[in-house]
């Protein structure tokens, strides 16, 4: 065999060699393109089970939210609430603001502050200073028309 022959039939199977190469290769690109499609849709499925989550989760937050809210509106309402059923009853026996005003003016006379009377007496301030300022005037004029 001659040189030219055995470079010749040499380079004959590199080719071969090279083209199987590149056969196999391409086989190779042809099924990782596969898996990578197959990745790209379960990727896409849990970005979108991911969003599902995350607007539940806010829900969700939004509802606890909403319920701290409704549980703290009702702790304040609670003495008020209760407060005005106490006074429903209380009109159908007795008149409300005499007997209030009586109890203003007795705990007051006890060294109460406005604050503590409003408290106990589940009034506001303001009102306790009114009738404690409008006690002394009704006081003062009766003491000045004697």
């Amino acid at each position: 065999m001659s040189p030219a022959t055995f470079l010749l039939l040499l380079s004959a199977l590199l080719l071969a060699a090279a083209l199987i190469k590149i056969l196999l290769l391409l086989r190779e690109k042809k099924a990782l393109l596969v898996r990578l499609k197959l990745t790209e849709t379960r990727l896409r499925a849990i970005n979108g089970d991911v969003d599902t989550l995350r607007a539940r989760i806010s829900e969700l937050q939004n509802f606890r939210d909403s319920l701290d809210q409704a549980e703290l509106t009702t702790r304040l309402q609670r003495p008020r609430l209760e407060t005005a059923a106490g006074e429903a009853t209380a009109r159908k026996t007795s008149p409300p603001a005499t007997e209030k005003y009586r109890f203003i003016h007795a705990l007051a006379e006890k060294d109460l502050s406005g604050k503590e009377i409003a408290s106990i007496l589940a009034v506001s301030q303001e009102e306790v200073q009114q009738v404690l300022a409008l006690t002394a005037l009704s006081s003062a004029a009766e003491t000045g028309s004697d």
